[in-house]
Formats: structure tokens, sequence, C-alpha cells
């Protein structure tokens, strides 16, 4: 992802505003991968709130290092932490001209069902497309490259 100069702030670094923004493409970046290890209808009817989705319920981070423009980063996102009702992932930013990360977080999503207005347990469908896209990274990468969503055109 490539910086951009307004990202920065007064002192010239990028704000921590826009490191929280990356973080959210991170993981919205992981669930988008979801279809190609389980039922993509499933998912579907999980994103527009007919099937319990995702809510963010709490995130923090530590930031390492500053940033400025023209960066690009690299952001690696992953489950940590799954329990019946919740999950927690962490994302690292990585600079490319460090070549270092710069800031990592931890965020946790409650599953949410949207017509109860309650918080309920996971879909197990769901839970066991975590354990097979996280049970072979690379395999996931070469399929995630291939993506619409993963295309850049810089026309």
């Amino acid at each position: 992802m490539p910086i951009q100069w307004g990202h920065q702030d007064i002192s010239n670094f990028v704000n921590n505003y826009h490191l929280f923004r990356m973080f959210e493409s991170g993981r919205n970046d992981y669930r988008r991968l979801l279809p190609l290890f389980m039922d993509s209808a499933t998912f579907e009817n999980m994103e527009n709130g007919k099937l319990p989705g995702l809510i963010l319920a709490s995130q923090s981070a530590e930031f390492f290092t500053s940033i400025k423009y023209p960066d690009r980063i690299d952001i690696a996102t992953r489950v940590i932490d799954i329990k019946k009702d919740r999950l927690s992932y962490n994302t690292v930013l990585f600079s490319r001209d460090l070549n270092e990360p710069i800031s990592q977080c931890i965020a946790t999503c409650v599953s949410y069902d949207h017509n109860l207005h309650k918080k309920v347990y996971l879909l197990n469908e769901f839970k066991l497309g975590i354990d097979k896209m996280e049970a072979n990274p690379s395999r996931t990468q070469q399929l995630a490259n291939n993506l619409e969503l993963r295309k850049f055109n810089a026309k």
C-alpha cells in the first residue's frame, strides 16, 4: 500500500489515524479471502447481515517507529485467538523503505446477529474457514494474489 503525501501530519510523519485505517484494511482484506475457504453464499450472508457477522469490539496498537512519504507498507494479518463468540486479529505494518515492522494492532471482533441485535456464537463454518486459511499461509497468499481485490492498475 503506498503512503500518500496527505497521510503526513505537521511533523512530516504518517499520522496514527492513517495507520489505524491500514489495520482495518488488513482485517478487511483477510475477511475477503475467506470465501476461498468456506461456502461463498454463507460468507456473503454474514457480510450482508442475514447471518451473524463480525463487529469490532476493541483494538490496541503499538507503534515502533515513524514513516514518511513516499514509503510503501505491506500489511500482514492473521487470527491469533478464536473463542466461542469472538476472535482476535494481529495485524502488522511493514515499511519497505525501512525493511522492518513499524506498528502492530490487536483487534477483537465479536460475532453479532444484526437481526436479533445481540452477540452470538461464531458460525462453525466460519471458524473452519479460518482454520483452513491459516493452515497454509503460502498457499493462501498465492490464491490471494489472483483475486481482483489484490490487482492494482497504475494508469
